[in-house]
């Protein structure tokens, strides 16, 4: 397998979004002898050798910023999961859109949505053996300081990192095990959605009486 043609492998499955047995029939229609085992084969061993240690690497860069993002959704694999159809998941993590340097995104799967996968991707900013003692003293230290003191980003600004993510709590979980390590920064847009939803039911009770003047003025008060 040259560079050249596991290069276009890649281009075929990820840009033209073809399957491995495509693209072996695709090759062995030029008269070049090419199976769907081969294809797999070669991809994997490729990614195994040379693309894994540059998937560490921009991890490891993500991580060294203080501001990151993360997300799940779900990802369907008849090969992963104990019954077919079984949701599996893809979590993304990304840099901070605020950061002046390159961006770099990762994805990660994982069989599960469990906070256990969260504990291990964070492993290195959770309290170890004796430092839990350590992390405790810090957090009661950081629950006596001054109300005000949250309220002008004082967790944050104390925090080693920072995680924009939605509303799952295995996010606030993580931040709670953290000893203040980390702060969970909750997306707006997934709070915005609430405010409208709770307009569309108040704009559906209303009824007609929305779309008069005096309809509106009841609405909003």
């Amino acid at each position: 397998a040259t560079p050249e043609i596991v290069a276009e492998f890649y281009y075929q499955l990820t840009v033209k979004h073809l399957p491995y047995c495509r693209i072996a029939d695709d090759i062995d229609n030029l008269g070049y002898p090419m199976s769907k085992q081969k294809v797999v084969n070669w991809c994997d061993k490729c990614a195994e050798r040379y693309l894994l240690s540059v998937f560490d690497a921009l991890s490891v860069y993500i991580m060294e910023h203080k501001y990151s993002q993360l997300d799940e959704t779900t990802w369907q694999s008849i090969y992963d999961s104990d019954k077919p159809g079984e949701k599996s998941y893809i979590w993304l993590l990304s840099t901070s859109e605020l950061l002046d340097g390159p961006k770099a995104v990762v994805y990660y799967f994982n069989p599960s949505r469990s906070e256990e996968f969260l504990e291990n991707l964070y492993a290195d900013y959770l309290p170890q053996g004796d430092d839990n003692e350590t992390g405790s003293e810090n957090a009661e230290a950081a629950d006596a300081e001054p109300a005000e003191s949250v309220e002008e980003g004082g967790v944050t600004k104390r925090a080693r990192i920072v995680i924009k993510d939605d509303a799952y709590a295995a996010y606030a979980k993580l931040e709670k095990n953290s000893n203040g390590a980390i702060a969970v920064s909750f997306c707006l847009a997934h709070l915005r959605r609430y405010f409208y939803l709770a307009w569309l039911i108040i704009v559906s009770a209303a009824g007609k009486k929305a779309e008069t003047p005096e309809g509106q003025k009841e609405l909003s008060e």
